[in-house]
């Protein structure tokens, strides 16, 4: 038995997740974030949650 990811109902290429959101900042936001990473290109965990709680965004926003 080989299971390749074929899951059938579509053409092909496509995939059943569904599209996320695009998320638009604030000036204040985008001010905060250029300010941070123009200081550490590499935030540990540590610095994400302090740098989501001071935009109001969440960590996984500000990882990517």
């Amino acid at each position: 038995y080989l299971d390749i990811g074929f899951r059938g109902g579509g053409p092909l290429g496509s995939t059943s997740r569904t599209k996320r959101m695009r998320t638009s900042f604030k000036h204040h936001q985008l001010r905060t974030m250029k300010s941070y990473f123009a200081i550490n290109h590499n935030p540990d965990a540590k610095d994400l949650k302090q740098l989501s709680q001071k935009t109001g965004l969440p960590k996984r926003v500000l990882q990517v």
